[in-house]
């Protein structure tokens, strides 16, 4: 729920302090939330949700590759898939 959500939000913006390697789990970890929760997405809107959530004002090229290639690397490992409409979703179990 709403409780559950805040501490997630919480705990990703903590991450920016990590190293990378931790950081990328965990920004794939908060694309997955964010197209659970909105059961599908635009490519466009997850990143600028995700980029929200670790408290980037700005999305400068660094910052959109990172976010780019971890969403192509869930598509690629199967856990989104891009929908008829070019909308993003968590793949069923």
């Amino acid at each position: 729920g709403a409780l559950q959500r805040r501490r997630l939000l919480h705990t990703l913006r903590i991450a920016l302090r990590r190293c990378d390697s931790q950081r990328d789990h965990e920004l794939s970890l908060a694309l997955r939330r964010l197209c659970e929760d909105a059961h599908s997405i635009d490519h466009d809107e997850l990143s600028i949700r995700a980029a929200a959530i670790f408290g980037w004002q700005r999305r400068g090229k660094d910052i959109n590759a990172a976010l780019n290639r971890a969403i192509q690397r869930l598509l690629d490992d199967g856990v989104l898939q891009e929908t008829s409409d070019g909308r993003l979703a968590v793949v069923a179990a």
